[in-house]
This record gives C-alpha cells, sequence and structure tokens, in this order.
C-alpha cells in the first residue's frame, strides 16, 4: 500500500454547461437535478439540454465544493448550481474505490470556502494498486446488502400504504362516506424554535432540536443531531404521537415528510422550518400525508410546494374515520413497526461492518 495524492487519481469538470435553468420540479419529468448533500435528488426536470451523460460504466462522484459531500452517480442529471464539481477518473483509475476513500476522508470544512482545487484534491488516500478491486468488490457486497435491507423497509412501508387504502378507501371520493371536517377541527398544529448560532452547544449538551434531516424515510432519525441552549417555550417541546412536519426546506421535494414522535425520554425541541401537527388522530392523519389527495390540496395549481404554513393547513379538508377504526389501523402499523426494527437492527450492524471495514482500508 502507498499514499497517493487524490489530483494525481482524479480530475474534475466546472457544472456550469449543466446547471438547471428553472426550479420548476416535478415527478412527470425524467432528468433528475442533483445536489451533492443528503437531498441528493432536488426533483426532476425537463430541459434535455445540458445533461451530464453518468452511466454504470461511467460513473462520476459529485462534490460539494463548500461542504465535501459526495455522492457516486452513474445515471444522467443536471446540477442546481455551480457549488460542485463532477468528479471524473484519470486514465484507468477505480473511481469506486476512489469514492470510497473520499468518503472515509475526515475532513474540517469549517469555513465558508471552496475546497476541491485548494486543499481537498491535495489530500492523500490509500492506494493498493492492484488490490484496489477487489477492496471496491467487498465493499460492494456490503453495500448491496444494506441496499436490499432498506429495500425491505419500502415494501413494509408499502403493506402500510395499502392497508391504509383497504381500511380508510379512496379518499379523493370520499368512497367510505366518512364526515368531511377541516384539519383544524381534528388537530393543533405550529412552528418550532428560532434559535441563533451562538445557542448551540457542543458534546450534545443542551436540548436537542429536531430538523428537516431528522425525518428520514417517514421515522426519526438522530444521525445529524444539533442541540442548544436557549430559552424554549412549553409548547416548542415535542411530546410522544406529536406528527413532526417538514414546513420548509431549500429542497421541495422534503416539504411535508413526516414523522412520528415515539420513545424520545428526553426534552426535545422543533426547528422553525418543522411544524408540530397534535391530534388523536395521529395514526391516521400521519399516512394520510404522505398521500397525493394532501399534496393536491397544498399545490394550488403548481407541482412545486416550497413551503408549508398554518394557514394552508387550515383550508385542509378531509374524511374523518371512526375512531375505533383509527386504532385498528394503528395497531397494525405498530406490528408492521416491529417488523421494520428488526431489518432496521440488521442495517446497522451491516453497517457497523462497512465502518470497520472503511477503517481497516483507508485508516491512518
Amino acid at each position: 500500500m502507498k499514499k497517493t495524492v487524490i489530483n494525481e487519481l482524479l480530475d474534475y469538470i466546472q457544472p456550469s454547461k449543466f446547471i438547471v435553468d428553472s426550479e420548476e420540479y416535478s415527478d412527470d419529468y425524467d432528468i433528475p437535478v442533483l445536489t451533492a448533500g443528503d437531498s441528493f435528488i432536488l426533483g426532476y426536470t425537463n430541459e434535455n439540454k445540458g445533461v451530464y451523460e453518468a452511466s454504470k460504466e461511467k460513473p462520476i462522484i459529485l462534490f460539494d465544493d463548500f461542504t465535501t459531500s459526495i455522492q457516486l452517480v452513474d445515471f444522467p442529471f443536471k446540477v442546481k448550481s455551480s457549488a460542485c464539481k463532477i468528479i471524473i477518473p484519470k486514465n484507468n483509475v477505480d473511481i469506486k474505490y476512489c469514492y470510497y476513500a473520499l468518503k472515509s476522508l475526515d475532513f474540517d470544512h469549517s469555513q465558508h470556502k471552496r475546497y476541491w482545487i485548494s486543499e481537498f484534491s491535495k489530500k492523500t488516500i490509500n492506494d493498493y494498486g492492484a488490490d484496489n478491486y477487489r477492496i471496491v468488490k467487498e465493499l460492494d457486497k456490503i453495500c448491496c446488502l444494506i441496499n436490499s435491507k432498506k429495500s425491505e423497509i419500502l415494501s413494509l412501508d408499502e403493506l402500510i400504504k395499502s392497508r391504509f387504502i383497504e381500511m380508510f378507501g379512496n379518499l379523493e371520493n370520499n368512497s367510505n362516506n366518512y364526515p368531511i371536517k377541516y384539519l383544524n377541527e381534528i388537530a393543533e398544529y405550529w412552528n418550532g424554535l428560532t434559535y441563533k448560532p451562538i445557542d448551540v452547544t457542543e458534546n450534545n449538551e443542551g436540548v436537542l432540536v429536531l430538523r428537516s434531516s431528522n425525518i428520514q424515510n417517514g421515522e426519526l432519525s438522530f444521525e445529524d443531531n444539533v442541540y442548544v441552549s436557549c430559552n424554549i417555550k412549553e409548547k416548542q417541546y415535542v411530546k410522544e404521537n406529536d406528527i413532526l412536519m417538514c414546513s420548509r426546506n431549500g429542497s421541495a421535494r422534503l416539504v411535508g415528510k413526516v414523522a412520528i414522535i415515539k420513545g424520545i425520554s428526553k426534552p426535545t425541541s422543533f426547528g422553525a422550518f418543522m411544524m408540530i401537527i397534535r391530534s388523536a388522530y395521529y395514526p391516521y392523519l400521519k399516512a394520510y400525508f404522505e398521500t397525493s389527495s394532501f399534496r393536491a390540496q397544498l399545490a394550488t395549481g403548481t407541482s412545486t410546494i416550497n413551503q408549508i404554513t398554518g394557514g394552508m393547513l387550515n383550508s385542509i379538508k378531509l374524511p374523518i374515520p371512526d375512531m375505533d377504526t383509527v386504532i385498528k389501523f394503528k395497531d397494525y402499523c405498530e406490528l408492521i413497526d416491529k417488523s421494520k426494527f428488526i431489518v432496521q437492527q440488521q442495517i446497522k450492524d451491516l453497517q457497523e461492518l462497512l465502518d470497520k471495514k472503511m477503517d481497516e482500508y483507508f485508516g491512518e
């Protein structure tokens, strides 16, 4: 094994030719608009010119020049802005090996500046030469197992959606003839805490503030946490069975995503771009918020929803089933959640194995 400077292995392309002209995205379009951050796919565009033609045979690394986040991309795409670089291999370099190596780097990106040319590309990574191919195969196998388990989670989520339709019927035409009510007749809702950078604490001290990144695939996630020390009102603390909703986000696709507050034992708040919906109908409402019927009432004639306000929720009308049916649906969801928990533990174990292998191959 030897140390090799990144810019000896990889080159970059400025993204200016591939920036999307319009942010009027729609799921009816075909070309994904990407960011290198956690959001990854911001939306889909119908702009067919200026598309970067990545493929399975010729993948690229999308690098955020300010945060150093990276994504491996193996399909055609456009980007939102110039705040990224398209990283390509030099000669016959295995770009997937480089992707894993770059993912393992511990890099300080606390300053607001572009990093690829000035610093990041000058870092070194472990290079095993001919053995790189074997390492990629080993890491790919673990990632494939993780993705397979994530697909199981999605399949379980589909079971909940199917049961929702089975129990509550077609909501758009209210096929079960439930009484129609406004959302604010059965729920209350409000936005969260505004805090300053000076309020943010270190070492997980203070009060956890839930943000958009704390909702992943319809559930709470605690991989990206912020803690604060400041004045917090009673209503700005979450309670068991509250519905947490993302009400504003730079990515319109993430606006409206929801999760139910479960099992939080310590005082926890939520950010200003989030909303809490509190209701006895929470199992039904959480599933309803994930339907096209809900988004159709919010869209006001366009496919893009940039934010959700209390006023918008006040205008939502929906069928309200009897509480006995809601409770039966809750019980079914809890059974599915038990199955999901087992699969999630398997994902956690596989992720720990992947982290161990990454440290073994790419650590100092």
